[in-house]
């Protein structure tokens, strides 16, 4: 037993030494709890878009835990490196959280100098005396906050606009954006606002926008802005500039205004004034005088007259657009600066004056100035084609029985042969001379109904509608025949679904067929009494070339106001663009809910129309159907059947109406069936 001892124990010692040599080397080792730190936490988002519809919303929210220090008060820190080379302190805390709005935080980066719209990186730490937290990142986008700077023009500008390069450069603008960069990812659209000086921009129009941070308006463009915000023509007015900043976002749109500038500009008279006046030693009619000068009457964009010219006394003379106004000249250069061409019997005289000279044949011309295609010419004098007879169409059907004046006969090539073109509606007529039943004026009926004149004869029924009325009185007979020529198509009535033609009207001083007439983009013909039923016949241009072709090719038509004639002796149409007359009013559509009825230019300054429905109430006449300058409205200040620009409201009763407006009387008469 002692033997086995002996041998255990000497098999348990040499590990028992190497236990007691364990247990002195973990002496020398301590087992102590985990380092005492500031720790900052990384957030739930580390992406942070700055919206600038939530301003008080939480930017973000940051969190730390502190075993280090015990501190009751934090400083967190911001920088643009993750080594806080120039760190910003954005506050302090007792908390071990901080947060800031959005509002707070992209100001603070606005403050710093950066750019908005583009990501930037940002770090975090929180300091407690001299112990630092570690870092964290943040992805950030920012929104704008300051606004555009107008770098040029400034309040002293002030600009004459001048249709002699209407197109020319009038204005350009320029303006710096603080808040962009070359990084910034967001699209800026800029708006050029001009609004009547003083007026906080209550009402306002825009110049136009651009991406740019520059802007260009021309002499035309800014003239027509200015002239609809009532600028005067030759008169300067003040008006406010301002840009608009907008950037759309999923969020919606982020909107900056910069500070306006006051600007002066002096627009230029674009209506055409409805006579030219000439004067001058070559214009032997006239002289230098305004006794009797020569006048040269407006139809749609073309003056024309007859006018006799001498190279004597000095040939020279000059326009006017005002009578009896010296400073409303216009001179060869006037015209020469515009771009326009000359007769070649026309040149320019270099007196002091720079009149017009006259170098041809002494001898009646005539002068026609066509603006739209800037040409002056001289030709043979206009005679008219055809004269008003004394012949006229009475009765029920039309004027009842005299109430206004008889639809009048036109004389025709054939002798004794005379032509209306008439609007009837049920009822009676008959042929006088005169406007007068008394003696020696002679009346025609029909006793018999078979188509023969006889003198004092029976009243002849007729029924609505358009007529052409014939009178031939070398064989004592006439007929009436349907007839009318209108516009339809998609550029006016929706091929007649939307409603009647617009009905053309004869001018006998031309022997063509006019109307004025508010056109829509689409496609037009023309067509006989509103059908397209044989016999009637349509016409369209196949060539676009300004020529007749029967059942031709649609016209295609832009939207605006036009007087569109009708040439059968050349087969040939013009469409040109032109100031039309309407009427409206309570006692036609309601002041305008609906278009108003549109008047025809049959010859210079004479307008009319026929079947003009109206209610009981009130009307004016106005241009373009819109009461805004340049356009003109007429009214009549004593109802005394005299029109007056701007005048009081005309009273009207229900009924049918024939209507005609003279501008080179200023009178008017409205007739009720």
């Amino acid at each position: 037993m002692k033997f086995m001892f002996k041998k255990v124990l000497f098999f348990m010692l040499p590990m028992l030494l190497i236990l007691i040599a364990s247990c002195e080397v973990d002496k020398e080792l301590t087992f102590d709890a985990a380092e005492p730190e500031l720790v900052l936490k990384q957030p739930d988002v580390s992406a942070v878009y700055l919206n600038f519809t939530l301003p008080d919303n939480p930017a973000f929210t940051i969190a730390w835990s502190d075993d280090l220090t015990g501190g009751s008060s934090y400083d967190i820190e911001m920088a643009m490196d993750q080594d806080f080379t120039a760190p910003m302190n954005l506050g302090s805390t007792s908390a071990k959280n901080f947060s800031m709005t959005v509002a707070e935080f992209n100001t603070v980066l606005n403050d710093m100098g950066i750019a908005s719209f583009e990501d930037i990186a940002v770090y975090f730490r929180v300091k407690a005396g001299t112990a630092i937290s570690n870092s964290i990142l943040m992805l950030v986008t920012t929104y704008a906050v300051e606004v555009p700077v107008i770098t040029g023009p400034d309040n002293s500008f002030t600009a004459t606009l001048s249709d002699v390069d209407p197109e020319a450069e009038a204005m350009a603008l320029s303006w710096d954006d603080p808040e962009l960069s070359d990084e910034s990812s967001a699209m800026v659209v800029y708006d050029v606002q001009i609004s009547p000086a003083g007026t906080n921009f209550d009402t306002y129009n825009s110049l136009g926008s651009t991406e740019d941070t520059t802007f260009s308006i021309s002499h035309a463009s800014l003239n027509e802005m200015v002239l609809t915000m009532d600028g005067t023509p030759g008169a300067e007015s003040s008006f406010d500039i301002r840009i608009v900043a907008t950037v759309t976002t999923s969020s919606g749109d982020l909107v900056r205004t910069s500070e306006l500038v006051t600007i002066g500009l002096t627009p230029y008279e674009t209506a055409l004034p409805p006579v030219l006046y000439v004067v001058g030693a070559g214009a032997l009619d006239a002289g230098w005088s305004w006794d009797s000068p020569v006048e040269l009457r407006l139809t749609g964009t073309t003056y024309v007259g007859n006018i006799r010219l001498t190279p004597n006394n000095g040939g020279n003379f000059r326009f006017f657009t005002e009578r009896d106004n010296w400073d409303s000249g216009q001179n060869y250069t006037y015209y020469e600066v515009r771009g326009y061409t000359f007769d070649p019997n026309l040149t320019n005289a270099n007196d002091n004056d720079n009149n017009f000279l006259f170098t041809g044949a002494e001898g009646e011309y005539s002068i026609t100035i066509d603006t739209a295609n800037e040409t002056i010419t001289l030709g043979d004098p206009i005679t008219d084609a055809f004269e008003v007879s004394s012949w006229g169409v009475v009765g029920s059907g039309y004027n009842n029985w005299g109430a206004f004046a008889d639809a009048p006969f036109y004389t025709t090539a054939a002798n004794n042969v005379f032509v209306s073109y008439v609007n009837l509606v049920d009822g009676e007529i008959k042929f006088r001379q005169n406007n007068s039943w008394d003696a020696p004026n002679i009346n025609y009926g029909d006793n018999g109904g078979d188509g023969t004149l006889d003198e004092g004869g029976a009243n002849i029924p007729v029924s609505a509608g358009d007529y052409k009325i014939t009178l031939d009185l070398n064989s004592n007979t006439y007929t009436i025949e349907e007839f009318s020529w209108g516009i339809v198509g998609s550029g006016y009535n929706n091929w007649g679904a939307d409603g009647p033609d617009a009905k053309f009207y004869y001018d006998h001083t031309t022997d063509t067929f006019k109307v004025g007439v508010r056109l829509v983009d689409g496609e037009i013909k023309f067509r006989q009494n509103n059908s397209w039923d044989a016999p009637n016949i349509n016409y369209g241009d196949n060539g676009a070339d300004g020529t007749l072709d029967e059942g031709g090719a649609n016209i295609a038509v832009s939207a605006g106001f036009y007087l569109v004639t009708l040439n059968f002796n050349e087969n040939t149409y013009t469409i040109d663009s032109a100031d039309i007359l309407g009427v409206v009013g309570s006692g036609y559509n309601d002041w305008g809910a609906t278009p108003d009825f549109s008047l025809t230019e049959v010859q210079s300054g004479v307008w009319i129309a026929e079947g003009v429905p109206l209610i009981d109430g009130e009307i004016k006449f106005r241009q373009n159907e819109s009461w805004d300058a340049p356009n003109i409205n007429y009214g009549d200040n004593g109802a005394d059947g005299t029109l007056e620009e701007g005048g009081a409201n005309i009273a009207v009763t229900a009924g049918n109406h024939v209507m005609k407006i003279d501008l080179n009387s200023n009178t008017y008469a409205l007739g009720n069936r």
